[in-house]
């Protein structure tokens, strides 16, 4: 969830791409809408070389492959590990502006491992009420039309200050254990074919969504400050308390498009 015009966003995401994001941005209950590109994502570390990583216990690998990892992420963990203990200058400080950021997934492995579609599926999952299959359907098609409308890679896009989770520990502490969700591998099949415009979209063309215009407007009383424009882009009406372009809602969220509606091209199987 996101207190800026479309506007000021732009200009937020412009600066991003000098600057590695802004820190000033604040969301509130999993909802957020701001866009930052990072150049710290996992693609935009430098390091000199890339040593031979060592392969984790074999004990690890089961217990990973157990969990529903398959074999290949557990490579790309252990990889990824290797790269993040690298101790080149370049490294040491991507580390340090990473963890400057607040952002767990522009250093932990386990997410680094993980590609696009498995990014937002598992995301979806943190951002959905109770890990709800249904609504993290909705918000990872929305994360989806959002990433193909500003061409912004899935993966950076989901793993940036976009989305809450991105920055609570709270948060990176149940992602092995969403990676077990029962709908992650289905969530993760159906990004994949949704982006690939095999899906219908169930949003409507929503490209954000954030929460309830009561709690906004609790939020708001709270902290106006923080809180200052969310009513002019979501078009918010006080008179029938609701917001002007929404798409549609759920169990968690409500699903607007700012800035027009999206959805990816419908291809026939």
């Amino acid at each position: 969830m996101d207190d800026r015009a479309p506007i000021e966003m732009l200009m937020d995401f412009l600066g991003g791409l000098f600057s590695g994001g802004d820190d000033k941005t604040e969301t509130a209950n999993r909802a957020s809408t701001t866009m930052e590109w990072d150049p710290l994502e996992a693609g935009h570390i430098i390091v000199r070389e890339n040593p031979t990583p060592k392969a984790p216990p074999a004990g690890s690998i089961r217990s990973s492959l157990r969990g529903g990892l398959t074999e290949r992420m557990v490579q790309k963990q252990a990889q990824a590990a290797a790269v993040s203990n690298e101790q080149t200058p370049e490294a040491v400080a991507a580390r340090a502006q990473a963890a400057k950021s607040g952002k767990w997934t522009a250093v932990n492995p386990t997410w680094l491992a993980l590609d696009d579609h498995q990014k937002a599926a598992v995301m979806s999952l943190m951002e959905a009420d109770k890990a709800d299959a249904g609504a993290a359907k909705n918000a990872l098609a929305t994360m989806v039309n959002r990433s193909q409308k500003t061409k912004i890679p899935l993966g950076t896009l989901v793993g940036s200050r976009a989305y809450q989770p991105s920055f609570e520990p709270s948060q990176e502490k149940r992602l092995d254990t969403l990676l077990k969700h029962p709908a992650f591998e289905e969530l993760t099949k159906w990004a994949k074919s949704y982006d690939h415009g095999q899906e219908d979209d169930p949003t409507g063309g929503a490209t954000h969504y954030l929460v309830r215009p009561g709690v906004m407007l609790a939020l708001e009383a709270k902290e106006p400050r923080k809180y200052r424009s969310w009513r002019g882009w979501t078009g918010y009406d006080s008179a029938t308390n609701s917001y002007r372009n929404q798409t549609m809602t759920d169990g968690s969220h409500n699903f607007l498009a700012p800035e027009g509606r999206y959805s990816p091209k419908r291809v026939h199987k």
